[in-house]
């Protein structure tokens, strides 16, 4: 959330925030403490929340909405929130806080309509994160800043649309199974405990989780590992062993295969290389 929220304890984090600021445009991130919150409070700009690790669940105007691992929503201004963070494990998200102009008439009509929740693509949070390094003290990064922020929102309004014309809305026993997902990601999970969570039958669960995110349940709940062992490399200093028995991995052996099969390199290259990069002021 932006850093100038009053409603949250410093206690909450794991770490300092990062943010980068303009006029009207605010990129973040943030590790939350198990347990964390954030609010009550009231918004007033459109708010992209992105849940990189861990969970969220949002009230919005007192109606609960969960925000599972790999997932991001679009919050709309002139609501009340309040954030509830996963309760036994850091929450990691990026956030974008953007306050449009007359100018952006077009991209706040596609907002207005938007499906609020849809997985996190890869492209989208690259653009999240782009965000976060660009040098905002001199005025072609102002201008830069903005673009990004523009062109984020745009693609999660493309992406929406594909989705919805796709798909249809993400459905709700897709959402509780990857909430299940999430919260058991350090536990050895079979096809039917997954598909018990969602409240469906096997073969109806997997046909549906395919047709929404495009992976079957059992390449999601790896895909979702690798994911939030990456996420715990960059920005924890726990040892390759202890992350990959928190991240369900069989042992260190079996996780710095797939992992070197997903990034192109081992978890302590991987390390070694995102802890040695500098990071914009």
């Amino acid at each position: 959330m932006a850093d100038n929220d009053k409603n949250i304890s410093v206690d909450t984090f794991l770490r300092t925030p990062r943010s980068k600021s303009t006029q009207g445009v605010n990129f973040g991130e943030v590790v939350y403490r198990p347990g964390g919150v954030c609010g009550p409070r009231f918004q007033s700009s459109w708010q992209v929340v992105a849940i990189i690790s861990g969970d969220s669940e949002v009230e919005v105007d007192k109606k609960r909405c969960p925000i599972p691992s790999g997932h991001v929503r679009l919050m709309s201004p002139g609501h009340w929130e309040h954030y509830r963070f996963a309760a036994k494990t850091p929450t990691h998200h990026l956030w974008l806080d953007f306050s449009p102009s007359k100018k952006h008439a077009a991209l706040l009509k596609m907002l207005s309509s938007l499906e609020p929740m849809i997985p996190l693509s890869p492209t989208l949070e690259a653009l999240l994160r782009a965000g976060l390094d660009v040098d905002v003290s001199i005025s072609r990064g102002v201008l830069a800043l903005e673009a990004i922020a523009v062109a984020a929102l745009s693609l999660l309004c493309a992406e929406a649309q594909s989705g919805r014309e796709r798909l249809g809305p993400m459905h709700p026993s897709v959402v509780r199974a990857c909430h299940f997902i999430e919260k058991n990601l350090s536990r050895q999970m079979e096809l039917s405990s997954i598909s018990h969570a969602a409240g469906l039958s096997l073969n109806h669960f997997s046909r549906l989780f395919d047709r929404q995110l495009g992976y079957t349940p059992i390449e999601y709940v790896w895909h979702l590992r690798i994911q939030k062992a990456a996420s715990m490399l960059r920005s924890t200093g726990l040892s390759v062993g202890e992350i990959s028995t928190q991240t369900g991995f069989q042992n260190p052996f079996h996780f710095s295969r797939r992992f070197k099969a997903a990034f192109g390199s081992s978890p302590r290259a991987y390390r070694t290389h995102t802890w040695n990069k500098s990071p914009s002021n």
